[in-house]
């Protein structure tokens, strides 16, 4: 080893060399293994599982629906266990059957409908939406093909709206078949809905006999009133209402049999509809509404519903 040091009278060159014996000799016997201790045994005895205790919910959504002649209060909130079990097993006990339902379908349609500033909802334009939709060869619990053609229209008549919407199906018999009642919300995704076959008819309750068949209809007019732009909101917590409006509507609806032909039942109500607002930015339309079905087995209905009509 060549080791250059800087000393007072200049640079100095030096040559290490090892000794000849080694420094430090170290045994090449394996080490022995560590003795495993023993692990004191459980003398606890069986019980059932129970997830409760890891069970932490971090969020909850109240829950009010007014609607077929039922109340319904509640929250939702979502926990999971520590396990992470995403199935029920239940042993010796009767297990309720799931309807298999398998659907291919084909969607196609236009949308022209616009939205004025203060109206509560699409204010003029159409849409249109033609469904094909399909159950052979998928081993399901029905088989059979499906049409169906949906239409939307919205005329201003100065601050209010007037809007009509035509529903027309039509199913082979071994395909599910349809069914008109109650006061359903149009669902609100952008994307369309395959395999719906309940169509709502505001004053009749869903699955009535009369109002069940392979052949639906359904014609709808209402007349869309703006009552008041309040738009206020609080700061804590940020909620706040935005718009109220009132919907006077006719429903005319009826289901058959193939071969049969239509029974129409009729349907006259009003609603009260209003625009909530939450953290400034979402909002959730609500519908207190009122129904008389005017037919057998037609009745008086009150509801309360999140979302439009249509």
């Amino acid at each position: 080893m060549l080791l250059t040091t800087i000393e007072v009278e200049g640079d100095a060159l030096r040559l290490h060399r090892l000794p000849q014996a080694p420094l430090e000799q170290s045994s090449a016997a394996a080490p022995e293994p560590p003795v495993a201790a023993e692990l004191p045994s459980s003398a606890a005895p069986d019980r059932p599982y129970s997830p409760w205790r890891s069970l932490a919910p971090r969020s909850w959504l109240p829950l009010i629906e007014l609607a077929e002649g039922a109340i319904r209060l509640g929250v939702s909130t979502f926990g999971q266990d520590a396990l992470g079990r995403e199935r029920l097993h239940q042993v010796d006990r009767p297990t309720s059957p799931v309807q298999d339902e398998r659907v291919l379908g084909l969607v196609a349609g236009i949308d022209t409908r616009r939205e004025h500033w203060l109206s509560e909802g699409p204010s003029r334009g159409f849409q249109l939406r033609l469904f094909a939709e399909t159950s052979h060869g998928l081993h399901a619990a029905f088989s059979g093909d499906v049409y169906r053609a949906d239409l939307r229209l919205h005329f201003p008549l100065g601050k209010t709206v007037l809007s009509l919407r035509w529903n027309e199906a039509w199913g082979e018999p071994d395909a599910e078949p349809f069914q008109l009642g109650g006061s359903d919300s149009d669902p609100a995704y952008l994307l369309p809905i395959l395999n719906q076959r309940d169509f709502a008819l505001r004053g009749y309750s869903s699955g009535e006999p009369a109002l069940t068949g392979d052949r639906a209809r359904v014609g709808t007019l209402e007349l869309r009133v703006p009552l008041r732009d309040v738009d206020r909101h609080a700061m804590v917590p940020p909620l706040g209402l935005n718009r109220v409006a009132l919907n006077v509507f006719l429903d005319v609806g009826a289901a058959w049999a193939r071969g049969a032909g239509p029974d129409y039942h009729r349907g006259i109500g009003a609603e009260l509809m209003a625009e909530l607002r939450a953290g400034y930015l979402f909002g959730i339309e609500l519908r207190l509404g009122v129904a008389e079905g005017l037919d057998d087995p037609g009745k008086t209905m009150a509801y309360l519903r999140i979302g439009r009509s249509f």
